[in-house]
């Protein structure tokens, strides 16, 4: 998982652990929990209810209107946040 993400929050964690006299790679390690273990506790919390879940006729239409919704909402803040003199981009 190296990358800007992962480098920010070792960097901060670092610098957090070393202002408070605590031994930096404890610092790394709770920085880096904190930012990306949420995601990974959801992933591997949801992933094995989510096979059963895409089975259901009921989650097809879950998802179609989700990204409906979505691509509705797109194209709304899209359209209202350019001004009306503004040239259209092609």
């Amino acid at each position: 998982m190296p990358g800007p993400l992962f480098n920010l929050a070792a960097y901060i964690g670092a610098l957090a652990a070393r202002r408070a006299g605590i031994n930096v790679l404890a610092g790394i390690f709770a920085a880096w929990f904190g930012l990306f273990g949420p995601g990974v506790m959801l992933i591997y919390g949801v992933l094995p209810f989510w096979g059963a879940f895409r089975k259901q006729v009921r989650s097809f239409s879950f998802s179609y209107d989700i990204g409906n919704l979505t691509d509705g909402t797109c194209v709304l803040f899209n359209s209202h946040s350019r001004r009306i003199d503004a040239p259209c981009r092609v």
